[in-house]
C-alpha cells in the first residue's frame, strides 16, 4: 500500500482552485475569528480576490447582508460549542448584488498550527434559493387564489382523502368550521348526498388521474343539498402530493334550468302537460302501442258551464276552477297516463296499454262523476259538468293525429246529445250505418 501523502499548502490551493466550492480557514483571535487562508476560486463566486478577503479582517462580516448579519454573528457561538456550523446567508458580490451562500464550518487542526482553527466551505446556492423563492411565491399566489376563490375548493390526501385545506367558499357553502374539516375525509363528514355519484367520480379519478366537470350533489352540515360541477387535479404543494378539488355550485343554475324545462313542457296555470308535450307523448305512445300490439285511448274533454263561472265569478275564480279540475283529473288516471290542458277549458287524456274498451269507459265514467261534484272557489261554491269524447286505436288502427280528430268529433257529438257524459267515436259510425 502506498504511503499516505500530506498535501502542501500549494497543493491544497491547486485542488481548491479547481473546485466549485470555496475553501477557507479561520483562526480565533480574541472573541472572534479572522481569515488566514482562502482558495483562489473565491473570485469566481464573489468577484473578490483572496487579497480582498484577507486584507481586511472585517471584510467578511461587512459583506454579509444587513438583514442576515445579526443572526450570522449570533451563531458563531455554535461553532465554539459544537465544533461545527452550517448556515445560509446572503453575501455581497463585488459588483454590488447579493448571492446566497451555504457556509459549512468545522473546527480542526491544520497545517497552519494547532491554534483554535476552523475549516470552512462556501457554496453558491443562489440558483437553488431563487427557485425556492419562486416556488414560495407561486405557492403564495396559489393560496391567495385558493382562499379567495368564489368556487368551492379543497386539498385532500390522495390515499386517505383527508382534507389538508379548504377555502372560505367551501366552508360557507357547506356550513362547516375549519377545525371540523381539516384531517377528516369527505366520507367521514358524510359530504356525498349520493353514494353512486361518489363512486362514479372516484372511479373516474382513479382511471384518468383527474376529473373534469362531473355533476354530483354534496350535503351541507345542515342537510341542505348543493348541486355541484366537480373537477379534480393532482398537484404538489408544500412538498406534498395532494388532490385539488373544485366544485362549482350549480344549484341555482339547475333550478332555473328545471323551471325553464317545466315552462316549456307544462301548462303554467295547472301544471299539466301543455300542447307541445301532449303531441310528443301521444306520438311516443302510438309507436309503443304499434310495437307491443296494444290498445291506445285518447279522451277529449270540455267543461260544461265553465264560461258561466268565468263571467259571473270572474277570471280568478275561473283559474281556480281549472286548477281544481286538473287535480281531480290527475286522480282519475294512472301514473303512466298523461293529462294535458291545451287551452281554456279544453283537456285531453292519453291512456296507454288498455286491455279492453271498458278500461277507457271506466276512466271516462270516473271523470264525469268527479267533475260533477261541487267545487269550492274562495267564498263561492259552484258545480259544472264535463263532456268526454273517446277514440281508440289498436296496433293497426288510426294515426295519432287521427285519434285526436276522432276524440274531438266524439266530444262535440256528446255535447250535442246533452253534455255531462262520454261517447266513443266508433259509436258515431254505428249511428251512420243504422
Amino acid at each position: 500500500m502506498a504511503p499516505k501523502r500530506k498535501l502542501t499548502e500549494m497543493q491544497l490551493a491547486d485542488v481548491a482552485a479547481a473546485s466549485p466550492v470555496v475553501l477557507y480557514i479561520i483562526e480565533q483571535r480574541g472573541e472572534g475569528f479572522e481569515p488566514v487562508w482562502v482558495s483562489d476560486n473565491v473570485a469566481r463566486i464573489t468577484g473578490h480576490s483572496p487579497e480582498d478577503c484577507l486584507g481586511d479582517p472585517r471584510w467578511w462580516i461587512g459583506a454579509v447582508h444587513p438583514e442576515d448579519r445579526a443572526a450570522v454573528l449570533a451563531r458563531t457561538a455554535e461553532l465554539r460549542a459544537k465544533g461545527q456550523l452550517v448556515h445560509e446567508y446572503r453575501l455581497r458580490h463585488k459588483h454590488g448584488h447579493y448571492i446566497w451562500i451555504r457556509d459549512e464550518l468545522r473546527t480542526a487542526h491544520t497545517i497552519f498550527g494547532p491554534a483554535a482553527t476552523a475549516v470552512g466551505a462556501w457554496m453558491d446556492i443562489s440558483e437553488r434559493r431563487d427557485l425556492e423563492t419562486a416556488l414560495h411565491d407561486t405557492q403564495d399566489l396559489f393560496y391567495r387564489a385558493f382562499h379567495s376563490n368564489p368556487t368551492l375548493m379543497a386539498l385532500t390526501h390522495p390515499d386517505t382523502g383527508e382534507h389538508f385545506d379548504v377555502n372560505d367558499t367551501w366552508l360557507a357553502t357547506l356550513k362547516y368550521e375549519r377545525d371540523d374539516v381539516i384531517g377528516a375525509s369527505a366520507f367521514e363528514l358524510d359530504l356525498w348526498a349520493d353514494a353512486n355519484e361518489r363512486a362514479r367520480i372516484l372511479a373516474e379519478h382513479a382511471a384518468r388521474g383527474r376529473v373534469r366537470d362531473m355533476e354530483a350533489r354534496l350535503r351541507a352540515r345542515d342537510g341542505t343539498v348543493v348541486e355541484c360541477l366537480i373537477s379534480t387535479e393532482p398537484i404538489e404543494m408544500a412538498h406534498r402530493n395532494l388532490v385539488l378539488w373544485t366544485a362549482a355550485d350549480i344549484t341555482e343554475r339547475n333550478r332555473i334550468r328545471r323551471e325553464l324545462e317545466t315552462l316549456a313542457h307544462t301548462d303554467p296555470l295547472t301544471g299539466l302537460a301543455n300542447r307541445h308535450t301532449f303531441d310528443e307523448v301521444l306520438q311516443r305512445a302510438h309507436k309503443r302501442a304499434s310495437r307491443h300490439r296494444s290498445m291506445l285511448g285518447v279522451l277529449a274533454l270540455d267543461v260544461d258551464g265553465f264560461k258561466a263561472v268565468n263571467d259571473t265569478l270572474g277570471h280568478p275564480a275561473g283559474d281556480e276552477l281549472l286548477i281544481q279540475i286538473a287535480g281531480r283529473l290527475r286522480a282519475c288516471v294512472r301514473e303512466t297516463d298523461t293529462v294535458a290542458r291545451l287551452g281554456g277549458d279544453e283537456f285531453f287524456v292519453v291512456l296507454e296499454d288498455l286491455h279492453a274498451r271498458e278500461n277507457a269507459s271506466a276512466v271516462a265514467e270516473q271523470i264525469v262523476e268527479e267533475l260533477s261534484q261541487t267545487f269550492t272557489l274562495s267564498a263561492f261554491k259552484t258545480r259544472v259538468t264535463v263532456s268526454v269524447g273517446i277514440a281508440l286505436a289498436r296496433h293497426d288502427g288510426a294515426s295519432s293525429e287521427e285519434l285526436v280528430k276522432q276524440a274531438d268529433q266524439a266530444l262535440y257529438a256528446m255535447k250535442r246529445q246533452g253534455k255531462n257524459g262520454y261517447l266513443f267515436h266508433d259509436a258515431l259510425a254505428d249511428e251512420k250505418t243504422s
